[in-house]
């Protein structure tokens, strides 16, 4: 099957690329830059194609014929009009030239923070009540997609991705952009007290397992479906910042700082992916192989 995929030279993109790759499909990669991982251009299952959300996509696409659209590209702004217009308006133009190209199954990357409002426990089916202008936007892209691919008669998901972290898909690609992982590995081993808040955490979930899941759902006959992408298990940061001082015999000291969270965490029900396809992801398995990475930079 030939993929078309935006952001396939981001974190989450790359091991997307590289799973779709392993598992004998040809890619075409959407980036800013073509040049961000020079490794990708050597894989001769993979093209990439230099454009950003918003562009015409049809020039640069002419006589490849996608079947299939992974959207992971987000188009940032600095307010609610820059939002809409830069992601939520973005990706409806790229999902009506996709399927002018012919593509007939798209794949949207969402966000947990499309949900809004936390309960004890989170599900697929709730309506969404977001909180802040992001969440706001991967909502409204959601329904937009649902409500156009039904019009055609063009199949599509949504993947909500939590917490991702992990190694890089090949050489040159790129790490989760958040640094706590990096940070508390430089504090241990400097052996300076690590700082983390009391029952802060998150369903942590590794890279290369959401990439997995990106493969199952575009190869699935499922259509205007909801999938929650995290670990099965809460995971707080005490924890990774424990493991970080066992694996490199740190000195340092863990600061509990007590901001009010709860003993009691919010979860997100993964049981409808592990339903559907028998995906499951443990977080735990793959934090110390995380932490080891960090150490031998």
């Amino acid at each position: 099957m030939k993929f078309l995929i935006t952001g396939g030279t981001g974190f989450i993109g790359s091991h997307v690329v590289m799973n779709l790759v392993k598992n004998g499909h040809e890619i075409i990669v959407l980036a800013r830059n073509p040049h961000k991982i020079p490794a990708l251009k050597n894989i001769p299952a993979v093209k990439v194609v230099q454009w950003q959300i918003g562009q015409d996509l049809l020039p640069a696409l002419k006589n490849q014929q996608p079947e299939t659209l992974i959207h992971i590209a987000l188009g940032w702004g600095d307010d609610a009009q820059s939002m809409l217009l830069n992601d939520t308006l973005g990706s409806v133009k790229l999902f009506e030239q996709a399927v002018s190209l012919g593509v007939q199954r798209i794949i949207y990357t969402s966000s947990t923070a499309a949900a809004g409002e936390m309960t004890s426990l989170m599900n697929e089916s709730m309506i969404t009540r977001p909180v802040d202008l992001y969440g706001s936007t991967k909502a409204a892209t959601e329904n937009f997609l649902f409500g156009f691919c039904h019009s055609l008669d063009v199949s599509c998901s949504v993947i909500r991705p939590g917490y991702t972290f992990g190694n890089p898909a090949l050489e040159g690609a790129p790490v989760q952009p958040d640094n706590r992982f990096r940070n508390i590995v430089t504090y241990s081993m400097n052996n300076q007290d690590i700082e983390v808040v009391q029952n802060d955490g998150t369903q942590f979930i590794d890279a290369e397992k959401i990439a997995e899941l990106y493969r199952l759902v575009a190869l699935d006959s499922c259509d205007r479906e909801i999938f929650y992408a995290l670990g099965k298990e809460f995971v707080s940061w005490e924890y990774v910042a424990k493991r970080a001082v066992e694996i490199f015999g740190s000195k340092s000291n863990i600061v509990v700082i007590d901001k009010g969270y709860g003993r009691k965490p919010f979860i997100f029900n993964v049981s409808k992916a592990k339903e559907r396809f028998g995906f499951s992801s443990d977080g735990l398995r793959t934090i110390d192989r995380h932490i080891e990475y960090y150490g031998s930079r």
